[in-house]
């Protein structure tokens, strides 16, 4: 099982859009489109980790869905890209 980017692999993650402090995209595995995923968390070592995670996911047989939520609810680990505080609209970030 292969996961990547740029280039052609089983577990691929396509239009991949970044925000403020998060970032989603599409998955696919072997060519077809298995649905959105969206991570609580930015960059894009997060994307191949998370798609690592997918592709272990997707040889067990765990559905989608439940790869998904599971993604979704990682917060990351301490002192990792972790927000502190904020003062006004500036926010204090540990990375």
């Amino acid at each position: 099982m292969t996961y990547g980017i740029n280039s052609l692999a089983d577990v691929m993650a396509t239009k991949i859009e970044f925000k403020k402090f998060t970032s989603s995209y599409v998955l696919t595995y072997k060519g077809k489109t298995l649905g959105k995923i969206k991570l609580p968390l930015s960059g894009l070592y997060n994307i191949y980790d998370s798609l690592a995670s997918a592709a272990i996911g997707i040889t067990l047989g765990i559905s989608k869905d439940i790869i998904s939520r599971a993604l979704f609810s990682f917060q990351g680990i301490k002192r990792r890209y972790e927000k502190v505080g904020h003062t006004g609209s500036d926010v204090l970030v540990i990375d």
